[in-house]
C-alpha cells in the first residue's frame, strides 16, 4: 500500500496550493478537521472513495496524488536543514519556494550528541524527505556546532558517502540566521539563545567572536542568565546576597529552597539551567533589583562583544536571533548606547534561511521565493 506519510505530505502540498484550510476539505468530504489532520500527518489512510473525493476537491488526478515525479513536485527540488542543540528542522522545497514536506527531529549539535548520533538524526530526516522526491538537486544543512571545521568536514564526509548524487554543503547554523534576512552579504549576526555568539560576514568570509561554550561564556545567553539566577538565589538564601523575588520563583520550580536542591541543580542539563532565564525576566518586569542587575551585566558583556565586532568592520546591520529575542525590548534597552547601528530581528524562521541559502547555492530562486515559502510553510 502507498505510504500514508507520503500521501499525507502530498495532500497538504496540494491543499496549500489551492489556499484551502483543513476545514474547507473537511466540509467538502463530510468529515471532521481531525480526520483531515490525521490524513495529512500520516496517522491514518483515506479509503478509495475518500481518496477519489480528495483528488476531485483538490483539482488534481489520482496519479498526481500517488505518483512520485519531479513534474508533480513542481520542478527541481532541494533540502534545507536547520540543526540546533534541541531540535532539527528539515524542509523539502522546490525552486519556486513551495514547501513540499517539513519535519522536526531532535538536536544535531555534534559537540553535544557526538558525530554518530548527529549523522543518524540527519539521515532519518533526509530519508523522509527523499520519500517524496525522485531527485534532489542540492542539500544545505546549517548545524549548531558545525562552525568548527572538524565537525563541518566530518558531517560533510559522511553525508556525501550516503547521498553521492546530491550536492551538499554543511556550515554552522549562523548561516540560517543571516539568510533569513535580506542582509546576507555584509552584516553582523548574533545568536542569543541557550548560548551566544557573534559573527561578522563580509561576502563569503565569516569570522566568529565569542561562542566559547557554557563553561567559559559569560554573556547574554540563556545558560549564563539561568546560572546567575541560581547563584543569586543561593546567595540570598545563605544570607550573603541581596534578597530577591527570584528566591520564591525558583523555589516553586524546584519544589523547595535552592540550597536544599543542590544535588538536583548539579545534574541539570544546560537547557534545563537555561530554562530558569524566564524567571529572571519576570522578576525584571516586577522591578526586582537583583534581576535588573543580572540582566544589565549580561547585556553589558554582550554590548562589549558587539562593539568589538562593529569596530572591526564597516557593516552597520546587526541581525539577532535566538530564544532571548522574545524579550528584544530588554535587549535593545540595554544596547541603546551603541549608535548608528540597525538591529534586525528575523521574522522568518531559521529553516527559511537554510532553504534560502540552499537555493541560492545550488539553484535559481524564483523572485517570489520568500512569499511562496511563507505561504506554504507551517510555523510551529
Amino acid at each position: 500500500m502507498y505510504s500514508a506519510a507520503l500521501l499525507g505530505a502530498r495532500l497538504k502540498m496540494y491543499r496549500k496550493r489551492r489556499s484551502f484550510t483543513q476545514r474547507d476539505i473537511a466540509e467538502r468530504l463530510f468529515v471532521t478537521e481531525q480526520v483531515v489532520s490525521k490524513w495529512e500527518t500520516g496517522r491514518c489512510y483515506p479509503d478509495v472513495q475518500k481518496l477519489c473525493a480528495l483528488a476531485e476537491a483538490l483539482g488534481v488526478s489520482l496519479d498526481a496524488l500517488l505518483e512520485n515525479n519531479d513534474e508533480s513536485n513542481g520542478g527541481r527540488l532541494f533540502i534545507g536543514i536547520d540543526g540546533g542543540g534541541t531540535k532539527t528542522d528539515f524542509c523539502l522545497f522546490n525552486e519556486s519556494g513551495e514547501v513540499l514536506m517539513q519535519h522536526r527531529l531532535g538536536g544535531t549539535n555534534p559537540n553535544i550528541y557526538g558525530m554518530d548520533t548527529t549523522v543518524s538524526v540527519l539521515k532519518t530526516g533526509i530519508d523522509l524527505m527523499l520519500t517524496l522526491a525522485v531527485k534532489v538537486e542540492g542539500l544545505f544543512a546549517g548545524i549548531s556546532g558545525c562552525g568548527l571545521d572538524k565537525n563541518n568536514k566530518a558531517v560533510f564526509s559522511r553525508l556525501s558517502k550516503l547521498y553521492p548524487d546530491i550536492k551538499i554543503e554543511i556550515l554552522g547554523d549562523i548561516i540560517n540566521t543571516i539568510y533569513s534576512t535580506p542582509y546576507s552579504e555584509n552584516c553582523i549576526a548574533a545568536i542569543a539563545g541557550t548560548g551566544s555568539v557573534i559573527y561578522i560576514k563580509n561576502g563569503r568570509e565569516l569570522r566568529r567572536i565569542g561562542g566559547w561554550g557554557y563553561l567559559y561564556d559569560r554573556n547574554y545567553n540563556g545558560y549564563y542568565l539561568g546560572s546567575e539566577t541560581v547563584r543569586a538565589v543561593l546567595a540570598a538564601e545563605d544570607g550573603i546576597g541581596e534578597k530577591t523575588l527570584l528566591s520564591s520563583m525558583l523555589a516553586e520550580k524546584l519544589g523547595g529552597k535552592a540550597t536544599d536542591n543542590i544535588n538536583t541543580l548539579f545534574v541539570k542539563t544546560k537547557d534545563e539551567i537555561a530554562a530558569f532565564a524566564p524567571l529572571l525576566f519576570e522578576a525584571y518586569d516586577k522591578g526586582d533589583s537583583v534581576a535588573k542587575r543580572i540582566v544589565a551585566e549580561a547585556a553589558a558583556l554582550f554590548s562589549d562583544m558587539l562593539r568589538g565586532a562593529i569596530n572591526s568592520t564597516d557593516a552597520r546591520t546587526v541581525i539577532i536571533s535566538g530564544g532571548l529575542t522574545a524579550r528584544k525590548d530588554i535587549l535593545l534597552e540595554n544596547l541603546k548606547d551603541i549608535k548608528d547601528v540597525t538591529y534586525i530581528f528575523p521574522e522568518m524562521p531559521s529553516i527559511y534561511g537554510a532553504c534560502n541559502y540552499c537555493v541560492q547555492r545550488f539553484g535559481k530562486p524564483n523572485k517570489d521565493f520568500n512569499d511562496i515559502f511563507a505561504r506554504s510553510y507551517d510555523i510551529r
